[in-house]
């Protein structure tokens, strides 16, 4: 990892309790060099990211979008990502659910 972005990922995050916010855009970029803000704190904590081809994701296990603390964060399928989700907000997010006058077809 080059020091470059190691340098830039720390400048740009405030850590607030538990969870480390990203301070800046979507994506973490310099050099010509974009990956999103978690996938770096994860390569720069732990290693190599998963590629895309095999099925596996980095996700955070909090609630908090911005987190990019490297304890927040673990890889995994979408449906396990779906699955912790479930389990810490209390409902999967289907389009209408929460509202009691909705259908849902």
């Amino acid at each position: 990892m080059k020091q470059i972005l190691i340098d830039y990922f720390y400048k740009n995050i405030s850590i607030k309790s538990d969870c480390w916010c990203w301070n800046k855009g979507t994506k973490a970029t310099i050099d010509g060099y974009a990956k999103s803000p978690w996938v770096l704190s994860w390569e720069i904590h732990h290693g190599i990211a998963p590629t895309r081809n095999s099925k596996l994701i980095i996700y955070r296990t909090c609630c908090n979008k911005k987190c990019v603390n490297p304890g927040h964060l673990t890889v995994g399928t979408a449906k396990q990502m779906r699955d912790n989700r479930t389990s810490i907000v209390g409902h999967d997010n289907i389009k209408g659910r929460s509202r009691a006058k909705s259908f849902l077809i």
